[in-house]
């Protein structure tokens, strides 16, 4: 019996050590992301009230955020925080840093349907992945395709215009 008290207390105080370890990791991640502007945030829905009540016209809600709060902004899903960037200046300086291409957890769900590819993959993987695939989109093959491109956006116009006038 003493030796099934000592055991348990041992493992209590490893979960009660990581359970504060983080939670001081949390708490401080919370404090440097809530410094970024967005809108008001709520327990346990963030800012997810927001996009419920605009949820008829989703593009002016989140145009009327990048108006108010600019170009990067933060947003919470439940207790999921997200960095919205909306310059492609910005969007360059994360997706060129190979340290940020970390997928988050959502992605474990297609490796069944999509394997360790490209968009699934991180790190080492993700980087003999890129490598490999660069050489495809270098300028002088893709000006080969320039009018197909061409053909093919003057008809996504074409339709957008329709899809416009009906409303």
């Amino acid at each position: 019996m003493e030796l099934i008290h000592i055991l348990l207390t041992i493992i209590l105080v490893f979960l009660g050590t990581k359970l504060i370890y983080w939670f001081s990791k949390r708490i401080k991640f919370i404090r440097r992301i809530e410094k970024m502007p967005g809108p008001q945030t709520w327990p346990l829905i963030g800012t997810s009230w927001y996009f419920l009540r605009h949820r008829q016209n989703l593009f002016k809600c989140i145009r009327a955020l990048v108006q108010k709060y600019g170009p990067v902004y933060r947003t919470w899903t439940g207790g999921l925080a997200i960095v919205h960037l909306t310059r492609p200046e910005h969007v360059e300086l994360v997706l060129n840093n190979s340290r940020n291409n970390k997928k988050s957890f959502g992605y474990t769900f297609l490796h069944d349907w999509l394997g360790l590819g490209l968009l699934t993959s991180s790190g080492e993987k993700w980087f003999s992945h890129r490598k490999m695939i660069t050489p495809t989109f270098h300028f002088e093959i893709l000006e080969t395709f320039f009018n197909t491109f061409s053909r093919k956006s003057d008809i996504l116009i074409d339709n957008l215009s329709q899809h416009s006038k009906q409303g």
